[in-house]
């Protein structure tokens, strides 16, 4: 087994567990979504049909689910990304979820940043399949 198949594996494994780890904070704005359907139904104390309690509802509702289903999309693109790299397969998918990751401190940023610096070997993108550029004159 060579570095760059070693780090690539490694690589695989951080992402996996960092997708593990983005489903289940994914979960979080599920209460978010809960509490806006609550005040849409007139559960606190509101009366049911009033428009500022059902307006606030469905932008706390609204809120939560738009989180909910970015957080899910980043843990499945996460999760994608590290069985291509196992795979050796779609270099510039991998390349832009771990450019996405890099956003996401303190974890996302760190193995975004060595997904990075590992993906653009010359080395490595032979391994992907992607020619590698023509040395400068």
């Amino acid at each position: 087994m060579t570095q760059d198949d070693e780090q690539l594996h490694l690589l695989s494994v951080f992402h996996y567990v960092l997708a593990g780890i983005c489903s289940l904070v994914s979960l979080f704005p599920l209460i978010y979504f809960g509490m806006g359907l609550a005040m849409m139904a007139g559960v606190g104390g509101g009366k049911p049909g009033e428009f500022a309690p059902l307006l606030a509802g469905c932008f706390v509702a609204g809120i939560g689910g738009l989180f909910l289903v970015f957080a899910v999309a980043y843990a499945l693109a996460l999760f994608l990304a590290a069985r291509f790299l196992a795979e050796r397969r779609r270099h510039t998918f991998c390349v832009v979820v771990a450019a996405i990751s890099c956003s996401f401190t303190p974890l996302g940023t760190v193995l975004g940043v060595f997904t990075l610096i590992v993906l653009f070997r010359p080395s490595v993108k032979v391994l992907f399949g992607v020619e590698a550029p023509p040395a400068a004159a």
